[in-house]
């Protein structure tokens, strides 16, 4: 009988010894980490393509993130994560771009000059997904995730003013202005990352590679011909669809807690 109760209580004590120890796995990872966006694809091209607004024309900008993790053991967890991009535009490359624009309609001197206001795209992301750890030394660990999630966008405004040196066909200045637009889309993003842990709180570095395809319903555009002899401006008024691939780099770095 004793014998019994002893091996009923040790397989008891064996199993709260184990049941505790995942237990302590349980934890949870929550971080901010912030860095370098790098556009990549159609989301950093240069040129207006089969459409006036087709490319981004962005530029390596700032990235920040929150992210939460559940550790569901040694080395599996759900991972929530949510991001937000800034890029600014490329001015001199838009510029070439319009020029090129209004050369097939007049001819514009080498003494004209353009005064130029471009402004951001703002990103965002909520993602969700797993992530595996690998522990390559004793609080040190290779974190691999991959997350399916919404995408968030804002296109930029863009305002652009060509002053001719000599007037042409009565027109003196053409400008070109673009509305900004708001939308929403799929967004993905794999990443890895590397975590060291001081107790209760680490450091972590990543490196993550995101897509958001955004739909810009009501981009609207104009281009103003400004004439000498009139007040009233000549000008092309139309509202298109942006449809691009917003793909980005993101090399952040930061600081979390676990509780």
């Amino acid at each position: 009988m004793k014998t019994s109760i002893k091996k009923i209580l040790s397989i008891v004590l064996l199993n709260l010894i184990v049941w505790s120890g995942f237990a302590q796995e349980q934890k949870n990872w929550l971080s901010i980490s912030f860095g370098t966006v790098i556009p990549s694809n159609d989301f950093k091209g240069k040129v207006f393509m089969d459409s006036i607004l087709r490319c981004g024309f962005a530029k390596p900008g700032f990235g920040l993130n929150i992210t939460y993790t559940n550790q569901l053991s040694n080395n599996f967890g759900l991972t929530v994560m949510a991001a937000g991009n800034t890029n600014s535009s490329n001015v001199t490359a838009l510029q070439k771009e319009l020029d090129n624009l209004v050369k097939g309609d007049i001819e514009i001197g080498e003494n004209s000059s353009g005064e130029a206001s471009f402004g951001r795209w703002m990103t965002g992301m909520l993602l969700v997904g797993p992530n595996i750890n690998f522990h390559l030394a004793h609080h040190f660990m290779l974190e691999i995730r991959g997350m399916l999630g919404v995408g968030m966008g804002q296109s930029p405004e863009y305002n652009y003013v060509i002053t001719l040196a000599k007037p042409v066909e009565y027109i003196n200045r053409i400008e070109f202005k673009q509305q900004s637009d708001h939308t929403l889309g799929f967004a993905w993003n794999v990443g890895l990352g590397l975590k060291y842990r001081f107790d209760r709180f680490f450091v972590r570095a990543n490196f993550d590679y995101s897509g958001s395809h955004l739909k810009y319903d009501d981009v609207n555009f104009q281009i103003y011909k400004i004439f000498t002899n009139s007040e009233t401006p000549d000008y092309i008024n139309r509202t298109s669809k942006l449809w691009i691939q917003t793909d980005i780099m993101q090399i952040t770095g930061g600081i979390g807690y676990l509780f």
